[in-house]
């Protein structure tokens, strides 16, 4: 057996936890509340701690502000980094993309104006559509088209107001009662535009 005196492990250099703070360019505070969280329990900024366990704040400091400072578009995150940002309690900040502003059309015009304000669910382009039927085709400007609507006539029936029309039949003639049924009913259970304007002109409406 040996009669050489036994060594003990050479002991790590401290550090204080003030001085650490000066390098690292924050208050003692923040230092010992990221010792803290990380199981290293100090009291004091004049407590001192080992130079490993100093080491490791360092790099968890660095990390922290990075992520704080700099972290904003939704990268691939090593495992190891997102395990100490979990533990660390860094919220990573998500980079919101703004919504493209939407360039909103002239309102419509014309017959596809009236269109849409008669039926206001339809879309520009079935209003586009229904002014090429009743404008383009039948020739009837938008006031018009507006007055055939209002006395019950469709979208669908330009092709009947214009026949309505060179029969001298206006739309108020439509609600007009002839032997207790309307004209748009009659028109609408059937009977010819050329009849209708027989029993109008017998009524004296025409």
């Amino acid at each position: 057996m040996s009669d050489q005196p036994h060594t003990s492990r050479r002991e790590q250099p401290a550090v204080r936890v003030c001085d650490l703070a000066e390098e690292l360019g924050v208050t003692s505070e923040e230092v010992l509340e990221l010792a803290r969280s990380r199981n290293v329990w100090v009291k004091t900024p004049t407590s001192k701690i080992r130079k490993s366990e100093a080491e490791m704040l360092r790099v968890l400091w660095q990390v922290r502000k990075r992520v704080r400072e700099n972290f904003v578009r939704p990268e691939p995150i090593d495992p190891e980094v997102a395990a100490i940002r979990h533990n660390l309690g860094v919220t990573r900040r998500v980079h919101v993309r703004q919504p493209t502003p939407t360039v909103r059309a002239a309102p419509l015009t014309g017959t596809a104006g009236a269109a849409v304000r008669r039926w206001p669910r339809i879309s520009e382009k079935s209003a586009r559509q229904i002014a090429l039927e009743w404008t383009a085709r039948h020739l009837f400007d938008d006031k018009e088209a507006a007055a055939w609507w209002r006395a019950g006539v469709t979208e669908d029936d330009a092709e009947l107001a214009a026949t309505l029309a060179n029969l001298g039949i206006r739309p108020d003639h439509l609600p007009v009662k002839i032997r207790g049924e309307t004209v748009l009913y009659r028109l609408r259970d059937g009977v010819a535009p050329e009849q209708i304007r027989r029993l109008l002109r017998n009524e004296g409406q025409l």
